[in-house]
This record gives C-alpha cells, structure tokens and sequence, in this order.
C-alpha cells in the first residue's frame, strides 16, 4: 500500500487526496473531494478515528497513532496514521493533513518475534534436533569403526568431518535466533537462490538416504540472487522438505516424491514451490497451518511451518499453501 494523503477542512470534509487514496477507497479523487469523512471511512474505520479528532480539530495539536483499518473487501490492515492541523495567518484552524501508512508487515513482524523469544525453549529444541540426530550417528559410525580390528580411516575422517559440520550448523542455527529475539538486524548476505536450496538438500541428504523418496528439481533462477539470511532461510525450507518427508514416510506414499521449483514472479519476487504426493492436509487444519501450535499431522510439533513463515516474514516475504490436493500438496515461499 502506498502512502495516503489527504487534506480535511475544518468540517471534516475532503478538500485534496492524492492517487493513492483514492485507489485505495477505489473511487476518483473528485468523488472524494466535498465528502465528510465519516461517509467515505465509514463507521468501521471512523471509529477508531473519533478519538483523535478532538486533538486535532479542537485542541489544534498533531498527532500519530497506530490503527486498525479495513479494505473494501474486509481485509484487516494495519496502518499509521500522522493528522497535522493547519491555521490561517490570523492563526485560526483550517484543516488537517491526514498522512498514512501501512505498517501491516512491521507490526506482524514484531508480533512474529515476541512469540518467538517467549517460545524459544521449543524452538531451539526444533531446530537443534535433526543436526543434533545427525552429528550423534555420524560419531557413532565412528565408535563402530574404531572397535572394528580392519579400520577404514578414511570413513572415520569423513565421519569426524561431518560431525563438525553439524556442530557448525548448530552453533550458526544459534547465532540466527540470537539476532531475531535480540532485536537485532540480520545479518545477511547476498545468496544465490540454487544455491540456497542445494545447500538444504545437502542438509536434508542424511534423512533421505534411508528413504526412497525420489527429488525432482526444476530451477528456473540459474543465476539470480537474494540479500538473506542464509541460515535462518535454510532453515525454513528444510522445515517444509522435513515435514514432506515426514509425511511421505508415514503414509507410506506409491512412489515418494518431492518436487522443488522456482522462479521469479511478474512482481520480481523469487518463488520456491516445494510439492510432494502424498495425502491431502486435513480441511479443519489447514486454514491454521502457519500458527503457532498447529500441525498439518495429529503428531506433529506445530513449530516447523510456523518458524518458517516467521522467517519469510522476517525478509519481507511470505509461505502459503499453494495446492492440498491429495497427491498434490504445495507450499510455496516468496522473497
């Protein structure tokens, strides 16, 4: 949403409104113009304006505050709004400037990273299990080998290698949370989009050996980039490939597969699709997938979806169910 202005008289009547507003409002900005504002707000997003107007109009002091506003199709924003009164040379009130924003996405995102930190036992413990599992049967192997009489050292030096990729991994997983709860910026780094998904298969490669879960990649960004966070983002998409696999193991699936597609959009975002073949997520469930606590499967954590999409929200971008269709289950991330 771009910025709204607009400009009242002292009845509270529409003098001047830019494009935008009237885009927004989606009616020419000469049907605006002589219109009180209530009629064209409406009661619903008036009435949290009628507060602020005696500050303004009466007291003749500026103001911003933080609203809840609605689209013409009930869509639920967020926006913030600056009312800044104006005077004649004799210093009589003559109107308001009203400037505004959409503060939707920052207001989400701060939402997003509250319950994050007040969750974060679970979410490291999400987070931390499968390099944790990983590391743990890698130094197993090596236990294995050392009691063997024929060692072969070249396994156990692969294993040790692996080991500490893991350990890398947790502690880069750890540093990641570190700046989101701390509030700070993060720190990113200009990643190529192959690369990114390569770098979650190879996370993911583990898991899948002990599977017969077929990988189908159509990459369509053989040389784009994006400025992430490369951690936090492998992250959630190896929560969405986990959570495919889970699903294709338990249900024992004809034929396992999980596709991975992307692409840039006519809105020049990046797309990754990550689509499987197995069963349909429940109807009851669906609609709840990204909040904290809600699982796709009766046995799930309800964490792994939803770390995801606070970390797309956290880059400006989003997760959505593109398809859930038995055989067809899709989920699609935009930056």
């Amino acid at each position: 949403m771009k910025p709204l202005l607009s400009y009242l008289d002292h009845n509270k009547c529409y003098t001047y409104c830019n494009n935008a507003y009237s885009d927004y409002f989606v009616l020419p900005p000469n049907h605006l113009i002589g219109e009180p504002v209530e009629r064209v707000l409406g009661k619903k997003n008036y009435s949290a304006l009628v507060d602020y107007i005696p500050i303004v109009f009466d007291a003749g002091k500026e103001v911003t505050y933080r609203r809840t506003a609605y689209t013409l199709d009930d869509q639920e924003k967020r926006i913030q709004v600056t009312l800044t009164p104006h005077f004649n040379e004799t210093g009589d009130f003559i109107g308001s400037s009203a400037y505004s924003l959409d503060v939707t996405h920052e207001s989400n995102t701060a939402s997003s990273i509250q319950l994050l930190t007040q969750s974060l036992p679970s979410v490291l413990a999400h987070e931390l299990n499968q390099p944790l599992a990983i590391a743990q049967l890698y130094l197993q192997g090596c236990l294995a080998q050392l009691e063997n009489k024929v060692q072969d050292k070249t396994a156990i030096k692969n294993a040790i290698s692996k080991s500490l990729q893991q350990t890398e991994r947790i502690s880069q997983i750890i540093n990641g949370m570190s700046q989101i709860t701390e509030h700070s910026h993060l720190l990113l780094e200009k990643t190529s989009i192959v690369g990114l998904i390569e770098h979650a298969l190879e996370q993911l490669a583990y898991s899948l050996s002990a599977t017969n879960v077929r990988i189908v990649k159509t990459l369509k960004t053989p040389t784009e980039t994006l400025n992430i966070n490369q951690v936090l983002l492998t992250q959630a998409l190896l929560n969405i490939l986990y959570n495919a696999l889970t699903i294709l193991q338990k249900y024992k699936t004809k034929s396992p597969q999980i596709e991975i597609e992307s692409h840039i959009t006519e809105q020049q975002k990046t797309s990754i699709i990550i689509r499987n073949n197995g069963p349909r997520i429940p109807s009851d469930r669906a609609p709840l997938l990204f909040q904290l606590g809600c699982s796709g499967s009766p046995d799930g954590s309800g964490l792994g979806l939803w770390i995801a999409n606070t970390i797309l929200s956290l880059h400006q971008g989003k997760l959505a169910l593109l398809s859930n269709e038995d055989g067809n289950v899709a989920f699609e991330m935009t930056i």
